[in-house]
């Protein structure tokens, strides 16, 4: 499907029709959990396909959009902002893979021209080091892509979050979904037709269908009730998936002492676990017109036996502590050209997210279980999560979004055929 190197790790994304016959007079509500890729392309595609703006309700627990990815706040540093979220394109064809989620979405008529789409990309060719050492073939092997003047989040607020901003709320944790038999009558009197959320606050609002984008770790820890329970081999896949703790922490530096890229660890801790890692590199690396005077030193770890300790940090701690680490690698370099105070992003401590990604070595099947819908196709889950071949991927989660809403439609039978096989 893919080779891992000089890769281009993108789904196939199934179409998405526009203005089908019967959406622009549907009466009913859909619901996504979930201000993130997936929850967004979810939106994109059901107003593409015609449904009204008011029928489509995007709710996000938090005071922002975007899930995991988020940009250094503006004003930062100087040069251009930088990811504290997803960063890299894991593509040596980056241009194919930004195109790939808006196909279909963006159009002409909309005002997309290619430049939003595609902004400037560098191929990000580093120099690798692998505990202190150069690794020539490592350097030579590993290729990808990445924004020359902006980041993953700002992308997805100009192409997907400005497309369907109308229909976002947010502050709306929710913390119980009742379906299926479960849920109120509807006019007809027809029980399990209807999908009824309960927020924090206690306040309930009922849908027709429900898309459920929360990230695997708030799965896991039950933060949302299901009224019933879900299915038991949904609870078998969302025990047995690992979502692992991440955290970024930007330094920024007097001058540049560090490598492009150092890898914290043995060629054989990369190749036995290379998911769980941490890593000190140059974010700024290729990228922006004005950064020249800027140095900014990064620290990015995954995983529980990388970041497992770091999570439970405060902020400062965590900040020292990783300060600690760059001056072991570099001869104390770190605290002697330190200017200001670090950016510190424990994506644990989110409490919506609480993690950075699943693991890649989850089986299919189990991923297949986390994404099918439940209470006779009235919830539905997209997400990284559920994606079989691109987890923990921004490509995989916008296409499980895309499919979601595919199936919704097909479920509602809003005219056109519409096929969610790829």
């Amino acid at each position: 499907d893919m080779e891992f190197f000089g890769h281009h790790l993108c789904p196939d994304f199934p179409t998405v029709p526009s203005d089908l016959s019967d959406a622009a007079t549907y009466d009913g509500t859909i619901i996504i959990i979930g201000a993130g890729v997936a929850g967004l392309t979810a939106a994109a595609s059901l107003l593409r396909m015609g449904l009204p703006k008011e029928k489509v309700v995007v709710l996000e627990a938090s005071d922002r959009v975007g899930g995991r990815l988020k940009a250094t706040p503006p004003d930062s540093f100087d040069g251009p902002p930088l990811d504290l979220g997803a960063e890299w394109i894991h593509s040596t064809k980056g241009a194919k893979v930004l195109e790939s989620i808006m196909q279909d979405l963006a159009g002409e008529e909309d005002g997309d021209d290619r430049e939003k789409v595609v902004p400037e990309l560098i191929p990000y060719t580093p120099e690798m080091y692998l505990n202190g050492k150069k690794s020539r073939i490592f350097s030579w092997m590993y290729k990808e892509t990445k924004f020359r003047n902006t980041t993953w989040y700002h992308w997805l607020v100009s192409n997907l979050y400005d497309r369907v901003k109308d229909c976002v709320v947010f502050d709306s944790p929710v913390t119980k979904v009742k379906y299926g038999d479960g849920g109120e009558k509807n006019d007809t009197g027809e029980s399990g037709a209807v999908v009824t959320l309960t927020f924090e606050n206690g306040a309930t609002r009922a849908a027709d269908r429900l898309i459920c984008t929360a990230p695997l770790a708030v799965l896991r820890e039950r933060a949302i009730e299901f009224d019933p329970p879900l299915p038991e081999r949904m609870n078998v896949a969302i025990d047995a998936i690992d979502m692992a703790p991440g955290v970024r922490v930007l330094f920024r530096m007097e001058r540049k002492f560090y490598r492009d890229l150092y890898y914290c660890g043995s060629l054989l801790d990369l190749i036995k676990n290379g998911d769980d890692l941490a890593i000190i590199y140059d974010p700024l690396l290729g990228k922006g017109p004005d950064g020249k005077g800027t140095h900014v030193c990064a620290f990015v770890a995954v995983g529980n036996k990388n970041a497992g300790d770091l999570c439970k940090l405060s902020e400062d701690e965590l900040a020292k502590t990783v300060l600690a680490r760059i001056d072991k690698a570099y001869n104390g370099q770190g605290t002697k050209n330190l200017v200001g105070t670090p950016i510190v992003q424990n994506w644990r401590a989110e409490p919506y997210i609480r993690g950075a990604y699943t693991f890649s070595d989850a089986s299919s099947k189990l991923r297949k279980d986390l994404g099918k819908p439940v209470g006779k196709s009235t919830v539905f889950f997209a997400g990284e999560h559920t994606s079989v071949k691109h987890p923990s991927l921004v490509p995989g989660a916008a296409c499980e979004g895309r499919k979601a809403a595919l199936d919704v439609v097909s479920s509602l039978n809003l005219g056109g055929e519409t096929n969610t096989s790829s």
